[in-house]
């Protein structure tokens, strides 16, 4: 069996489509090709006469898993960039896209106020992080570059890479979170197992999907009905809550009620959505979040944004409760009412787009100004101005829209999602 392994190994890394390739930007060879049927015939053998897997057989099965997991992947990242050269344009956009990703990737597993120290990888740091890459869709001109990114990280050597920068971790939920979804009419009436219903559709699929803190419905079964009713669904019972949780063998629970506070139907302008937890949330405070619909919004995206609200703070909360790493990070500290300027590049096309940045780096309650010095092909050269500690800065920003990140000594301003 042994003998069979090792031929089957040497086969297949020996076989071209698995060599490393010189022309990737990441040494990785982006293209999938089929391994010859001798190649596939010995690997079936060795497979075939492996003993009954035990817990090796388990292990690799998790590697395997974790190595596949969407939670560890962004697909169809849209990269873009402008340079002397349609060559340099497109180094750049790989660049930047990698930058990107990462922070994608980093922010699905830290707790949101660590995402300002999330550090920028080296070209060296995110080839060993990397498993896969491939680019398509990619448009080339004399000074432009245009592609679409789908690549995946190695869960361990990303966990190890953030914790040498002293970043937090948060461990994924061992059983999806449980939600009770109630809806509450103007009426007063309670809305609790309707399929249609606009809150129960918000949730589908729903927005912790991918996360740290996979979720499933609750399924209004008898069983379910027996605990759970019109009758007491708008004010459950601690009891009730904790019997729900015990029959779907779950760690946690999310109850949210969402109250109709004005209008109905596609005529709804605000929701009241009345949280409580059982079990492992403890920190997710008995609350009312409140949303607001904003002008000529549908509303089914009205509902799916509030369920993107209620979603990210009970998200935020697990990632908080549930850190993996407590290595302490040294920030350096500036007086809180000194100003502060540093150099910028922004990445911007034109004036137009500068001049946009700068309504929203003016957004974050520390910038004071944000000042064009030279306005270049590929970008603006300007001036960042602003009162307090670098992190406030580095935390405030992409709340504005914009994200900061340094890079070769280089301190950028890009928009979010760009």
């Amino acid at each position: 069996m042994l003998i069979l392994r090792k031929v089957a190994a040497a086969l297949l890394w020996s076989h071209p489509c698995v060599q490393p390739s010189s022309n990737s930007p990441t040494g990785i060879q982006p293209r999938v090709a089929l391994v010859p049927l001798w190649t596939a015939f010995v690997l079936g053998l060795a497979l075939a006469v492996s003993p009954t897997p035990g817990p090796q057989g388990s292990a690799w099965a998790q590697v395997e898993e974790e190595a596949h997991d969407p939670l560890y992947s962004v697909e169809g990242l849209l990269v873009r960039a402008l340079g002397r050269s349609g060559l340099e344009a497109r180094e750049k956009a790989m660049r930047f896209g990698h930058i990107s990703a990462l922070r994608q990737v980093a922010e699905r597993l830290v707790p949101k106020e660590q995402w300002g120290s999330i550090p920028t990888p080296s070209e060296q740091e995110f080839e060993a992080m990397v498993v896969g890459l491939d680019v398509s869709g990619e448009q080339q001109a004399n000074t432009s570059y245009l592609g679409l990114m789908s690549l995946r990280f190695d869960p361990g050597k990303l966990h190890t890479f953030l914790a040498d920068s002293g970043i937090e971790v948060s461990g994924r939920a061992e059983k999806p979170v449980l939600l009770v979804l109630v809806s509450e009419d103007t009426n007063g009436e309670a809305i609790l197992w309707d399929p249609e219903a606009a809150w129960l559709r918000a949730w589908q699929p729903s927005p912790l999907k991918g996360t740290v803190l996979p979720s499933t419905m609750i399924g209004g079964d008898l069983q379910d009905r027996e605990i759970l009713d019109a009758t007491n669904a708008l004010a459950p019972t601690p009891a009730m809550l904790t019997a729900l949780r015990e029959a779907y063998q779950a760690d946690a629970l999310l109850y949210a009620n969402a109250r109709e506070l004005t209008g109905t139907g596609a005529d709804i302008a605000r929701l009241e959505v009345i949280l409580r937890q059982d079990g492992d949330l403890p920190n997710l405070p008995s609350q009312v979040v409140s949303c607001e619909r904003e002008r000529e919004e549908a509303a089914r995206v009205f509902y799916r944004r509030c369920a993107g609200q209620v979603a990210s703070l009970a998200l935020e909360t697990w990632k908080s409760e549930h850190r993996q790493s407590a290595l302490a990070e040294k920030r350096e500290e500036i007086p809180s009412g000194q100003l502060q300027r540093i150099p910028v590049f922004a990445l911007v096309l034109d004036p137009s787009g500068f001049a946009f940045m700068q309504q929203k780096v003016l957004q974050a309650p520390n910038v004071r100004a944000l000042s064009l010095i030279e306005q270049r092909q590929n970008g603006a050269i300007a001036n960042l101005d602003f009162v307090g500690q670098v992190t406030d800065i580095v935390q405030q920003l992409p709340q504005a829209g914009v994200n900061i990140f340094r890079d070769q000594g280089v301190i950028y301003l890009q928009f979010n999602g760009r």
